[in-house]
C-alpha cells in the first residue's frame, strides 16, 4: 500500500483485493482507495471515496463493491461523526457513485458472505433502498 492506515475496509473482486478508507494515525479519516493484484504483487491507487471514513464496511454484492457506514472527526475537534452515506464503485469507470444514504448509522456492524447459486435471480442494486 502507498501509506500506513488503520480502520480501513477490504474486499475481493475479480481476483484483486480492494482497500478503502481508514485513518492516518492521527484520527484523520482517509478517502484513499487502492487495489492489490496478487498475480503481480502490486498495489494500484484507484479513485478515492467521496466521503473520508474509517471503521467502515466494504462489501461485494452482485459483482459490485459498496462502502457504507464509517466514522470521521468533525473539523479539528474530538467530536466523532457517524457516516450514513453509501457509495458504489464502478470498476470500469474507476469512480465511486453516491447511493441513497442509510437512515441511521450501522455502528459496529459485521458483514458475512453468503454464496448465491447462479440459478437465483439477484436484485437490481441500482435502485436498492439501504434503509
Amino acid at each position: 500500500m502507498s501509506r500506513n492506515r488503520s480502520g480501513a475496509a477490504a474486499a475481493a473482486l475479480n481476483g484483486k483485493i480492494y482497500v478503502v478508507g481508514g485513518e492516518d494515525g492521527h484520527r484523520r479519516a482517509l478517502c484513499d482507495a487502492e487495489r492489490y493484484d496478487p498475480s503481480t504483487n502490486t498495489w494500484t491507487t484507484i479513485k478515492g471515496l467521496n466521503t473520508p471514513r474509517y471503521a467502515t464496511i466494504l462489501v461485494l454484492a452482485c459483482g459490485r463493491l459498496f462502502v457504507l457506514d464509517g466514522t470521521r472527526l468533525v473539523g479539528m475537534t474530538d467530536e466523532v461523526e457517524q457516516i450514513k452515506s453509501v457509495e458504489m464503485y464502478d470498476v470500469q469507470k474507476d469512480v465511486w457513485i453516491e447511493k441513497a444514504p442509510m437512515t441511521q448509522s450501522a455502528k459496529e456492524v459485521f458483514i458475512g458472505v453468503i454464496p448465491i447459486p447462479a440459478s437465483i435471480t439477484t436484485p437490481n442494486l441500482d435502485d436498492f433502498n439501504w434503509n
